[in-house]
């Protein structure tokens, strides 16, 4: 046993003391961040008697890489001090241990602080490595200080190592002695010694990287509002983005920001929190040439953001609660994404106006409810399903339209244009070159991806605006919004029903070939699955579970792409080999790309 002090003894006592009588909070003449140390260790239930780490081979990697050679030339300072260098990664295990003095290393040894074991303080309990890391501050043991009994005899002082760029701690440096030697330990040493590895770590950090923390440092002094700059390798953070977003996943994040960024230079998203709550963010892309490598992310609270500046979020809504508008002042519509914020804005634009309307797009993209919130749900609005002029004959169909169209009161909405016979097409071609003014304001719907021909005269007679309604795929950051109109909609009590952040994560990453009225159809079937509470991952349809993994966000040229392998498929029946054919590629190319782009051509 080292030899021991009055201190060392006062300090003994009460550590005994309070691990029998467990009463840590408070532990005379212990310092409060041992003692602290000390509860943390109780609470991972580290046994104070010893412990024996577990052990692991260590490899070499870019903090190893970096910090070797200055930790090589710092051990001249430590010849014949009788003190030992312990180097250890994030998560505490030792890289290395350096000592010229023998009593010290076999003492060392004895306890297992040797390389490739783990020195963690939820491990080993209280010592300078573990509660460096756990704290991210400085942190001193002296003799009777430790929690276990093996680490007695030292005193250690141990200091974080911080990645220079994400600021995130890295690994620790410590310098260890025996307690009688406690006067050779130098505290402000080793402190500096940690600020010379960082140092050269940012010496050796990539361009790409650089770059990151240049864009956080012009953001940081540009505004107050807590920032976040990241990639899907790293991510920079000011303390105020850290409790803002809590635990949220970088890949989530990332995967969000990436949506905006790919091809604009800035925007605005949301990202939900591990409550539930969207939080709102303005992003702005970093480039390096041309190429989007990383994001500048603003965090906005909830509710802050205006339609001038970005989307507006409210945390719970009761049933029956007025739904938080997209922009414009349309009602019942949500979303914030860019694609869909144009859409509205075109939609207000075209509100103030006499002119007909044509909205067109994917099947059940919400066509007919945007042309309903463009006229503010007026009772007096009548919808005409073009679909049913065949059943009910073009004649009667016809002059039933010709009736209403002569009735001042309210807009005639013709849903499913693209339904209507050649005759048909003809006849309301007529009745449009006659129509009198200030008689009934006419729109339509539209459904993409067919013949055009037929019904390409009537287009150009209403649509004299003309607004184009996204894909889901293609304004996936709504999601989240629309899933908490669609359960209020259709749950019987929506108060309770939350969706929990990995839900939402898995639906944003469906892909959802049918759209709005898809989602709406897998919302109504969780609903019905579950009676009541949080809906987690577990309660989506299997099919949805089955593509919840981290996808990638394609490229704008790739999206286009995609959707041209998909139509050759719809063309050819869902036969590969004839969509490969009249694609020009090979049946191997086509396979890869259906896997790369996640198309289920089953």
């Amino acid at each position: 046993m080292a030899r021991t002090d009055e201190q060392y003894r006062r300090v003994l006592t009460a550590r005994s003391q309070a691990l029998e009588s467990r009463e840590i909070d408070r532990v005379p003449g212990v310092r409060p961040e041992v003692a602290a140390s000390w509860k943390r260790s109780l609470f991972h239930s580290v046994d104070p008697t010893g412990v024996r780490p577990d052990y692991r081979k260590m490899n070499s990697d870019r903090l190893s890489t970096a910090a070797l050679p200055v930790i090589e030339r710092s051990l001249e300072s430590l010849s014949g001090t009788a003190t030992s260098l312990l180097f250890a990664d994030d998560a505490g295990r030792l890289i290395g241990r350096w000592t010229d003095n023998t009593t010290l290393r076999q003492a060392l040894s004895r306890s297992y602080v040797e390389a490739g074991f783990c020195m963690s303080e939820e491990v080993v309990g209280a010592n300078g490595i573990g509660t460096a890391l756990e704290t991210g501050q400085v942190a001193e043991f002296r003799g009777a200080e430790h929690f276990s009994d093996q680490y007695l005899a030292f005193t250690c002082v141990g200091a974080p190592i911080r990645h220079p760029v994400t600021r995130r701690i890295v690994g620790a440096i410590d310098i260890t002695c025996r307690y009688e030697d406690t006067a050779s330990i130098a505290r402000s040493w080793i402190t500096t010694l940690a600020t010379q590895i960082e140092q050269q770590m940012l010496d050796d950090a990539s361009v790409r990287e650089r770059m990151l923390l240049s864009s956080y440092l012009t953001a940081s002094r540009r505004t107050r509002r807590p920032v976040v700059v990241l990639n899907d390798r790293i991510v920079i953070s000011s303390p105020g983005a850290t409790a803002l977003v809590g635990e949220l996943d970088q890949h989530v994040l990332w995967e969000a920001v990436q949506r905006v960024c790919t091809t604009a230079a800035t925007g605005t998203t949301s990202v939900m929190s591990p409550d539930g709550v969207p939080v709102p963010v303005r992003c702005s892309a970093v480039r390096e040439e041309g190429r989007l490598v990383g994001a500048v992310v603003e965090l906005h609270s909830v509710g802050e953001l205006d339609e001038q500046g970005g989307p507006r979020f409210v945390r719970s809504l009761p049933a029956g609660a007025a739904v938080p508008l997209s922009g414009g002042g349309l009602p019942g519509l949500v979303g914030h994404s860019s694609r869909w914020s144009a859409v509205c804005t075109q939609a207000v634009r075209a509100k103030g106006r006499r002119d007909g309307v044509v909205v067109s797009g994917e099947p059940g993209t919400g066509k007919l409810s945007l042309l309903k919130a463009l006229f503010d749900d007026d009772p007096a609005t009548t919808v005409i399903d073009c679909s049913l002029e065949p059943l009910e004959g073009t004649g009667a169909w016809v002059g039933a339209l010709r009736d209403r169209m002569a009735d001042p009161q309210g807009p005639v909405l013709l849903a499913h244009l693209e339904a209507l016979s050649p005759g048909a097409a003809r006849a309301v071609c007529g009745l449009l070159d006659t129509h009198p003014v200030g008689a009934a304001r006419i729109a339509a719907t539209v459904t993409t991806g067919g013949d055009v021909e037929p019904y390409q005269p009537l287009v150009e007679r209403l649509g004299v605006s003309r607004i184009a309604v996204p894909a889901l795929r293609e304004r996936s950051e709504d999601v989240p919004a629309l899933v908490d109109l669609l359960t209020r909609r259709h749950a019987a009590d929506s108060f309770g029903r939350r969706w929990l952040p990995e839900a939402l994560t898995a639906m944003t990453r469906q892909r959802w070939p049918g759209n709005v009225r898809e989602l709406e159809s897998v919302v109504r079937r969780t609903l019905a699955g579950t009676a009541s509470g949080p809906i987690g991952l577990g309660d989506l349809p299997e099919e949805v579970r089955a593509g919840s993994g981290p996808r990638r966000v394609l490229t704008q040229l790739e999206q286009l792409e995609r959707q041209e392998i998909i139509e050759a498929l719809r063309a050819e029946a869902g036969n590969k080999v004839r969509a490969a054919e009249r694609l020009n590629l090979a049946r191997s190319t086509l396979y890869r790309k259906l896997s790369a782009f996640g198309i289920d051509a089953e």
